[in-house]
């Protein structure tokens, strides 16, 4: 099912050269924000705070500063590129008595030469023209020319257009980066000059976490409570799975329902102590929510070469069957292995850390090897279905691939069962 992204309006870098968004919300820790910038477009930034000191400067054969004064800063883009700017400062406490909270704040700028798209494979931007053109174009235009920068037939997306409503909709096909020139004519005759849109079409990069806890683990409720943080923040990027070892209670019911697996896993990642936090792959060694919080964006903003499409689940007495599409388009991905996991959430348990609910908890797990990845393949699974499935739950079905050299997670895929 495609999903639809609906682009912000961009009619202020049309009637203005200077755009000003709304001041930038900052909260008492690391704050990460992605900021879209068109070449020779200036754009005004204001963060409240004080006492701002530079962490680290931009490119600025990218971005040029033009004025950075105590949170207002002035920018402009030079040449297409991304670069970004931190900042160290103070916020003021909310709390009477208290003092000013530290903060840092970095900005990445995607500089771009058209008005930017971003759309994911397999899914779709809706674009209004409206925002874009002036009342001529739009009263007296008969035609429309869409073309795009390598000509007219694009090697990675299809674009659609309504003459009625001037909604233009790109779905991304294939990952790349190409302009897309849109025209309006009257009689053959060309109204008002060309939009042309800088089209970024990527794999939406979804980033894994593994967490190993125990009902016993006096320490395993604050970093637990940091993931459904975590998870809440980056809805759309980030899965999560729990697995419960068996110290420092051994009797641990979710421990106890899967343990080959659990320890299997443990062992893979040679983890020797709960709360265990691994992501993407690598073990994390720090308990800290913004550390955490700060290492999920940055590996939400990374690229991956292979795009999981949906699961298709055929249920039978006592199994799930699942099928999927992998697909590494231009790129040859070799030595990884594809792994299935069934989980559960909502898991009513009283342990003696305090805990009572459990979410993510993996029921049953499967994998296999690929030697060798070249664009389009088929993955065929089956899990064991939980004891209670169908009477507790929610069930969700989670699949990523992990690269055997490193043990880098590529790509992950969470999916609902019900």
């Amino acid at each position: 099912m495609r999903k639809y992204l609906f682009l912000l309006p961009f009619v202020l870098f049309i009637t203005s050269c200077d755009w000003k968004p709304e001041p930038i919300e900052v909260i008492p820790y690391d704050s990460f924000r992605k900021i879209d910038i068109v070449v020779g477009i200036k754009t005004i930034i204001e963060v409240e705070g004080n006492d701002f000191t530079v962490d680290s400067s931009v490119d600025t054969s990218i971005v040029e500063i033009i004025s950075n004064d105590s949170g207002r800063i002035e920018i402009i883009g030079r040449v297409p590129g991304q670069t970004k700017l931190s900042y160290n400062y103070y916020i003021s406490s909310e709390l009477e008595g208290e003092n000013d909270l530290a903060a840092r704040m970095v900005l990445i700028f995607e500089v771009t030469n058209g008005f930017p798209l971003r759309v994911n494979v397999e899914d779709s931007v809706k674009v209004n023209l409206d925002a874009f053109v002036d009342s001529i174009q739009r009263v007296s235009h008969d035609s429309v020319d869409i073309r795009f920068s390598s000509g007219l037939v694009s090697a990675h997306n299809t674009v659609t257009y309504d003459m009625d409503s001037l909604e233009l909709v790109v779905h991304g096909d294939t990952p790349g980066r190409e302009g897309l020139i849109v025209t309006f004519f009257q009689q053959s005759d060309t109204l008002g000059e060309p939009l042309i849109f800088d089209i970024a079409t990527r794999i939406h990069k979804v980033v894994l976490a593994e967490f190993y806890t125990n009902t016993g683990c006096v320490n395993c409720p604050e970093a637990n409570h940091y993931l459904d943080n975590i998870s809440a923040e980056f809805i759309d990027d980030f899965t999560l799975v729990r697995y419960h070892v068996n110290w420092t209670d051994p009797f641990d019911p979710m421990n106890l329902y899967n343990p080959g697996d659990v320890e299997s896993r443990r062992a893979y990642y040679n983890i020797f102590a709960a709360p265990g936090f691994v992501l993407e792959g690598t073990l994390i060694t720090s308990l800290d929510e913004d550390d955490w919080s700060g290492r999920v964006f940055n590996a939400s903003q990374g690229l991956t070469p292979v795009y999981i499409g949906p699961i298709d689940v055929l249920e039978s007495v006592d199994s799930l069957h699942l099928e999927f599409e992998l697909n590494s388009f231009s790129s040859s991905l070799t030595d990884i292995t594809i792994w299935s996991l069934v989980m559960e959430d909502s898991i009513e348990y009283a342990g003696s850390n305090g805990e009572t609910l459990h979410m993510d908890v993996m029921r049953d797990m499967t994998s296999n090897p690929i030697s060798v990845l070249i664009g389009l393949s088929t993955i065929q699974h089956s899990l064991k279905k939980p004891d209670d499935y169908g009477t507790a739950g929610p069930m969700n079905l989670l699949v990523f691939v992990q690269a055997d050299s490193d043990k880098s997670v590529l790509q992950s895929r969470k999916q609902n069962l019900y």
